[in-house]
């Protein structure tokens, strides 16, 4: 049953593609604030990049609510020819000794490992940030 959902694609992206998709998510979200940033327009993207970009950042938002108290999430997209970098920061409380990667990060790490991708994850100075590069090709 965990296959079936974990493959299902959510209508959001069907109606407003990705960006659509993610404001549609964060639409009226108090605690954290959520702001998405995206070229606009963006380019087509295929519909295994817009899931799996979707679920790394919905992962990412879910992260930020449980664990690291953040006030504010910053989503940003952008895309060349050949990749899409998508950015989502946080402040919050997280530190490099507070830090324990869980199920969360990995399962991010692998999305965007199954097409080519790579991803990091980690604390900063002012937060958290998660980094994702995905091939478009």
């Amino acid at each position: 049953m965990r296959r079936v959902v974990y493959g299902l694609r959510p209508v959001a992206l069907d109606g407003g593609g990705l960006v659509g998709a993610l404001h549609e998510q964060t639409r009226g979200e108090q605690v954290p604030a959520v702001v998405v940033h995206a070229a606009d327009p963006m380019p087509p993207l295929s519909p295994a990049v817009e899931l799996t970009a979707y679920r790394i950042a919905m992962e990412a938002l879910a992260n930020a609510r449980r664990h690291s108290r953040a006030s504010a999430v910053v989503v940003t997209l952008a895309s060349s020819a050949n990749e899409l970098r998508m950015t989502i920061e946080d402040d919050g409380e997280a530190t490099p000794d507070t830090v324990v990667p869980g199920a969360g990060i990995r399962s991010m790490r692998e999305r965007a490992e199954e097409l080519r991708g790579h991803l990091t994850a980690g604390p900063t100075a002012t937060g958290w940030r998660v980094e994702a590069t995905i091939p478009l090709v």
